[in-house]
């Protein structure tokens, strides 16, 4: 691992990834479980960087999840505040708040991880204040007020009367497709009526 954390930190990413990759299957081949989720919470990272988005989520969870099985405590919340910040940085703000503040309960008795934690949540702190004097300062309830206002709906309630509008008006033609593609079954030999999975 030692290797791979030299290599990341000199910019040979392809080399990290595969020493990464060979000092997590080693680590899970031979029972050292805490090595093996620090392994994948490392290999997690490096794929978030490379935008490999969903690869990471998966990697960070796994971490957790060892982390957690083995009782480890701070693995686990090292894992969970990595899954904060990849949230945090596709503006999933309140998903990354619950996330930061379930890694402080599991983790927060190690310094290091307390304080980038803190660091975090003071930030997220700072970005809801940010957003309510936005809404404030344009005479809005709430910053969902504000983005909205700014797109085509308006505002939340209209998002509401938009959708309770449109659907009686599809109805029918709903009714229309129904019949249409009932009648394209029986012309293919098909019986019994059109159900939600043929759609």
């Amino acid at each position: 691992m030692e290797q791979a954390r030299a290599h990341e930190r000199s910019g040979a990413i392809a080399e990290a990834f595969t020493c990464y990759r060979t000092a997590a299957e080693a680590a899970g081949r031979n029972g050292e479980h805490a090595i093996e989720a620090e392994v994948l919470r490392r290999q997690a990272v490096l794929h978030h960087r490379r935008n490999e988005r969903d690869t990471a989520a998966e990697l960070a969870a796994r971490s957790h999840v060892i982390a957690q099985q083995i009782g480890d405590r701070v693995l686990a919340g090292e894992a969970l505040n990595v899954l904060a910040g990849f949230a945090f940085e596709q503006g999933e703000m309140d998903e990354a708040r619950v996330r930061f503040q379930d890694a402080l309960a599991l983790g927060g008795t190690d310094p290091g991880l307390l304080g980038r934690i803190e660091q975090n949540l003071g930030i997220l702190q700072r970005i809801f204040e940010l957003r309510r004097e936005v809404a404030g300062l344009h005479g809005l309830p709430s910053f969902a007020h504000y983005v909205l206002r700014r797109k085509m709906a308006g505002n939340p309630e209209r998002v509401r009367t938009f959708y309770e509008e449109l659907l009686p008006s599809l109805a029918g033609t709903v009714a229309s497709e129904v019949d249409r593609l009932d009648a394209l079954l029986t012309a293919d030999g098909e019986d019994g009526p059109i159900t939600a999975w043929d759609w």
